[in-house]
């Protein structure tokens, strides 16, 4: 296993179902007519199209709306807002990635209260979230939410704070074990007065201590020093690693495979974006174990059936909705964010997933899903059952069924009293299929 160019035709094929795993992990999922046009342009080509940053004219139109709503300080329609570019979004790697970092540099709105603090860390991570990690911690370190959110304000040279400075270490570029108590208490001082003012970072020279300090060794003077310090330590590579690794390829990745990733990182100066195209062209990201090897979180699960069955919705009650699968967007649970992997499933998330689920396939409640299932399946509606599951499998699951779950839905559906007719039939079907745990894996 290795991070080796995936070679179509020697390695393996780059079929609909290599399509379905690449479109899965760098995007929120395909239709079967996308998976189709990838395998016809091929895996080079794909990728791309993967890393174009051209949302679209519906995405840019939704985006245009967020200076009027952040300043209202709605924090439900700000979270619309975001699902919906999400939804709409030509490019939506740059929406993965700005997800991934705002579960890294996870920042809530229960303490900041300013949606437009909010927006403009989205959108500093849209910005710089594929570039070398340098420069975005670097602006990560002067954002005013995430400087009120680790008590910046309160970082003075008579009481130094050392929330930031241990989340810098420890969250954000180096993990536990790499760092001590006095790298921690240096850092704390080197970031004295960067507070922040009027919503704006702000260098409060009168707040802040000038006098000598060490870190790691090597003397610095201030905030920016460390993170420059933090990015060359030997630990920050292998730590972005896994961190990419599991919310790209696997909840579980190996070392071997983290060592593999961090390597590479090295190699492209820590250049995200260089490392996911070759981590998406890799041997490593098509080996057959890396197939459905991670549970997808709730506002990927959400958005990727939204966009697979081309659904019309209410985007806050959606955006809730996740909340109650336990994904709040623009308010993870704490400073280390979502856990992620198997958390993301309990009786109690389980039951929203399903809740969801039937309002995707029935046009239930409050969410005012509307999908026309007529047209997704077309005359297989009264047609046998597995030819419908099989058309439904292919468009909501990239055919993950087992064959037992398989057989399962197929005699739901050929069962005219429990599944009925027409497009009743569909709906039914549907969400039996979205219940399965097949359907939950990314």
């Amino acid at each position: 296993m290795n991070l080796a160019p995936f070679v179509p035709g020697v390695d393996g094929p780059f079929d609909a179902a290599a399509a379905a795993h690449l479109l899965r992990h760098a995007a929120f999922g395909s239709r079967p007519e996308e998976r189709d046009e990838a395998v016809r342009v091929g895996l080079q080509a794909t990728l791309e199209r993967l890393f174009a940053r051209d949302e679209g004219k519906a995405a840019a139109q939704l985006a245009a709306l967020a200076p009027s709503v952040a300043q209202g300080d709605d924090l439900p329609r700000l979270q619309a807002l975001w699902l919906g570019r999400m939804v709409e979004s030509a490019c939506p790697l740059v929406e993965k990635l700005a997800l991934f970092w705002h579960n890294h540099f996870a920042t809530s709105f229960t303490k900041i209260q300013q949606c437009d603090w909010m927006w403009r860390q989205y959108e500093l991570f849209r910005a710089l979230g594929g570039g070398p990690f340098r420069e975005l911690l670097q602006a990560a370190a002067r954002d005013p939410a995430l400087l009120v959110w680790l008590d910046g304000n309160s970082n003075v040279k008579s009481h130094p704070n050392e929330n930031f400075a241990r989340e810098l270490f420890e969250l954000f570029s180096l993990g536990v074990g790499h760092y001590s108590e006095r790298d921690v208490q240096e850092a704390a001082r080197a970031f004295t007065g960067w507070h922040v003012r009027d919503g704006r970072f702000w260098k409060n020279e009168r707040a802040h201590d000038a006098g000598a300090k060490q870190l790691f060794g090597a003397p610095v003077e201030d905030g920016g020093e460390v993170v420059d310090a933090a990015v060359r330590h030997p630990a920050c590579a292998p730590f972005l690693a896994g961190k990419l690794l599991s919310a790209f390829v696997c909840d579980a990745p190996s070392a071997a495979a983290i060592a593999e990733v961090a390597a590479a990182l090295r190699e492209e100066e820590l250049s995200i974006e260089r490392t996911l195209r070759r981590l998406f062209g890799s041997r490593l990201f098509f080996a057959a174990e890396q197939r459905r090897a991670r549970i997808a979180g709730p506002i990927e699960w959400c958005v990727g059936l939204l966009r697979r069955t081309r659904a019309r919705c209410n985007l806050k009650a959606v955006a809730q909705a996740a909340a109650a699968m336990g994904q709040s967007l623009f308010a993870p649970p704490n400073v280390k964010g979502w856990e992620g992997g198997r958390t993301w499933i309990s009786s109690r998330t389980l039951l929203a997933r399903n809740r969801f689920a039937a309002a995707l396939c029935h046009g239930e409640g409050e969410l005012a899903i509307a999908v026309d299932w007529a047209k997704q399946v077309g005359a297989l509606a009264e047609g046998a059952g597995l030819p419908l599951v099989a058309k439904l499998e292919a468009l909501l699951t990239d055919d993950a069924l087992e064959p037992a779950t398989r057989a399962r839905i197929v005699a739901f559906a050929d069962d005219g009293a429990a599944a009925g007719s027409g497009v009743v039939r569909v709906q039914r079907v549907a969400h039996q299929l979205l219940g399965a745990p097949e359907a939950q894996l990314a």
